[in-house]
């Protein structure tokens, strides 16, 4: 009877790598005796000798890939063995490899308190380490090893791509700061267009009355330093108008040093006439005048948007003295800011989307829905502070809190 020719299992080219640390050589030739043989996964065993803590550290550092460590505990000091494994686990920052701690005096380290205390995959007495408990323990061990290097595998895979979702959402973001920055510009020509009409219509009529007087021969000195002064008092007021706008959308924005009072006179004297023609009045109460440091053009342009909302709000809902107030105040070290409106609110079912992306209760195209979630990430992650909006008896009130200094740790 004939059986059937065993074929010879070739190992793969990569090996497994067992570091024996022990003070004592016949250890050394008795383990690598024992596993010459070792095949796993069809991998054999590449041997790494040290005989005390400083060879071991020195092997460890210059080879990333040792998969397993067979330990003593007693070397050139009784606890030499443990140092290591601090040594290791501390100052190396090694997690990965595996350690198997191996005694001849067990009764100096109760194997309970080791497990405890120390991070290792094993610990055994060298007596009862036969050939066959030290390749279990071993596949044990680069089991253990595979599984975390799976593991950390998979969470870097995991961290890449959450890398490259986040930069997604940023150019996400800036694709959505850039419309956002487009409607406004298309409402800020609208305001510029309101703004300019009253001087430039100034202009020509202090231009008209030059003419005509000097047609008549009644341009006399004087009136006509009066009347060009005029001019240039228009003209001056046009110049800041255009100083105005173009703040807001500087695209290189620095912090400084300013006052709420400032931020909210100044966004102010950009609507005050656009609203004040539609009926509605603004009363303000600027108790504090604190400085902050912060991105003052960008808060103006949530202050602006919150404005418009509230104009909105009174203007859809046909009220006959609309009214914005605004409050400053300080709390701490944080200075805030109420914009109050009597609108009649926000109704209750969308209050909680009001910050979503492209939410707009606008029934005409002309709402892009970016508004109110450009000025919560301006306040929020641009300037460190909290903006919330929430109704009151007559309206809404948005609330912006800054600390005095915005800028993030």
């Amino acid at each position: 009877m004939k059986f059937a020719k065993k074929e010879k299992k070739v190992l793969s080219t990569k090996s497994w790598n067992l570091l024996i640390v022990d003070d004592e050589e016949e250890v050394h030739t008795i383990t690598k005796s024992v596993l010459k043989k070792f095949d796993y996964k069809n991998k054999g065993i590449i041997f790494h000798s040290a005989y005390c803590v400083d060879e071991a550290l020195e092997i460890l550092k210059n080879n990333k890939d040792i998969d397993v460590i067979l330990l003593d505990v007693v070397m050139e000091s009784d606890d030499a063995g443990l140092i290591l494994v601090q040594k290791i686990r501390e100052d190396l920052k090694n997690k990965d490899v595996r350690i198997i701690l191996r005694t001849g005096q067990p009764g100096l380290y109760p194997p309970k308190d080791i497990i405890v205390d120390y991070d290792i995959d094993d610990y055994k007495e060298k007596t009862e380490l036969t050939s066959a408990k030290l390749f279990i323990t071993i596949i044990s061990a680069l089991k253990t090893r595979e599984f975390i290097l799976t593991i950390e595998k998979h969470n870097l895979e995991l961290e890449e791509r959450v890398k490259k979702e986040i930069e997604k959402n940023r150019k996400k973001d800036t694709q959505i700061v850039e419309q956002r920055r487009l409607a406004q510009m298309g409402e800020m020509i609208s305001m510029i267009a309101h703004q300019w009409r009253q001087p430039l219509a100034a202009i020509g009529s202090t231009s008209s009355t030059i003419n005509l007087k000097a047609m008549i021969n009644k341009l006399d000195s004087k009136t006509a330093i009066e009347l060009s002064n005029k001019i240039s008092d228009f003209s001056q007021q046009l110049s800041s108008t255009i100083d105005d706008f173009s703040n807001f959308f500087r695209q290189h924005k620095q912090e400084e040093k300013t006052t709420l009072t400032n931020i909210i006179t100044t966004t102010i004297d950009i609507i005050e006439n656009r609203l004040t023609n539609q009926g509605i009045t603004i009363e303000t109460d600027l108790i504090d005048n604190d400085e902050i440091v912060t991105y003052a053009s960008e808060i103006k342009q949530v202050v602006l948007n919150l404005l418009e909302n509230s104009k909105e709000a009174i203007l859809k809902h046909n009220q006959k003295h609309g009214c914005i107030k605004i409050k400053t105040y300080k709390v701490e070290n944080h200075l805030c800011l109420n914009i109050e409106d009597n609108g009649n609110g926000i109704p209750q079912n969308i209050m909680s989307n009001i910050f979503d992306p492209y939410f707009s209760t606008k029934q005409e195209k002309t709402g892009t829905g970016l508004g109110l979630y450009m000025s919560k990430i301006i306040i929020e992650e641009h300037c460190n502070g909290v903006l919330t909006i929430q109704n009151t008896n007559h309206g809404a009130i948005s609330t912006i809190k800054l600390p005095q200094n915005s800028k993030k740790g």
